[in-house]
């Protein structure tokens, strides 16, 4: 489950992921980066994980790079949680 932090605003999105991710979870972030992109700004996400199943994360991970095509939009990512992820991402 993804949930949308209420720090985010402007430029910056704030996430907390528990546990597993769903298509709807994926579908929630993309307006959110997409309508800072139309507005000409860069993209500031804080992504933060908690207890998450390999599989699922995965899924995200791979729509996430897919996303990553628009690179230059992001001005930073700040991904928060066990050293796990670390690993996820580089298979």
């Amino acid at each position: 489950m993804l949930t949308i932090l209420e720090f985010t605003k402007n430029n910056v999105i704030a996430t907390k992921a528990k546990e597993n991710l769903t298509e709807a979870d994926i579908q929630k972030i993309h307006p959110l980066i997409h309508n800072i992109m139309n507005r000409g700004q860069k993209v500031r996400w804080y992504f933060e994980m908690e207890n998450f199943s390999r599989w699922k994360f995965n899924a995200f991970w791979k729509d996430l790079k897919m996303d990553m095509s628009h690179a230059d939009d992001y001005e930073k990512i700040a991904m928060v949680g066990d050293k796990k992820w670390q690993e996820w991402i580089n298979q």
